[in-house]
């Protein structure tokens, strides 16, 4: 998988911070990263190739070379229809807000660490990662969208992957197979992992899916599982206010 990022930086020095961070995380995490940089507002709004960026991480406050800051700058990609996501750095707190106006992914103070570095990317993943699980069994191989798979149960030696439209059957254990799925997929019981964007409501140790049946909440997991769905659906209250205007 290939991440391209745009880094507007004006400072060389930061840069070089940022892209080295990059480029560790990327080493320890295995995924590829084409960077691309800009110094100021005409570097980049000049750009052919900005638009298709995955990500843009953008300082805020630029020099007297650039016109317009990096907010603003990140406010006129989106009017030309950039859709990915922003990043913003900035030493000032107080620019925070006016972020979310350009549904930013996050913001970052300055100095760039090697921690918010990686925070960022996690997040970025978390946000964007791949979309398809890669099913085998034996010569038979098919792509299932994560979106369509709601429970994923362990019986014997075999993994019952249940989606929307099917049943299917994997042999391998739950760990190797947990370890394929993204952030959303979380282990419900010993035996059991459920995607929580299929989880309607949580009533006690029981969860009623998309599918209306219903799933038992290992104790041991029901403190985690209910800590996911209290920030997701703070999440989602929060991206209410984040759309463009």
């Amino acid at each position: 998988m290939i991440i391209r990022i745009a880094v507007l930086e004006d400072d060389n020095f930061q840069y070089d911070i940022i892209c080295s961070l990059l480029n560790k995380w990327s080493t320890e995490m295995k995924y590829e990263l084409e960077l691309s940089y800009f110094q100021n507002d005409q570097e980049i709004l000049s750009s052919d190739s900005v638009l298709s960026s995955h990500l843009i991480i953008a300082d805020i406050v630029l020099s007297s070379n650039s016109s317009l800051n990096g907010i603003d700058i990140c406010r006129i990609l989106r009017n030309r229809g950039y859709q990915g996501e922003i990043a913003f750095l900035t030493a000032f707190r107080d620019y925070v807000f006016e972020g979310y106006n350009i549904r930013a992914l996050n913001y970052f103070l300055k100095p760039i660490t090697e921690e918010s570095i990686h925070a960022l990317m996690e997040q970025y993943l978390s946000e964007n990662g791949p979309i398809f699980y890669n099913y085998k069994n034996g010569s038979a191989f098919e792509r299932i969208p994560f979106k369509d798979i709601i429970t994923i149960s362990h019986v014997n030696h075999d993994c019952y992957i249940q989606t929307t439209n099917r049943t299917y059957t994997e042999s391998c254990t739950l760990i190797a197979l947990k370890q394929k799925l993204p952030h959303y997929f979380m282990q419900c019981h010993r035996s059991c992992i459920i995607n929580l964007n299929h989880i309607v409501s949580l009533n006690g140790d029981i969860v009623t899916l998309s599918t209306k049946q219903s799933q038992k909440i290992s104790r041991s997991y029901l403190k985690d599982i209910r800590s996911a769905l209290l920030a997701k659906a703070d999440s989602k209250i929060m991206n209410k206010n984040d759309d463009f205007s």
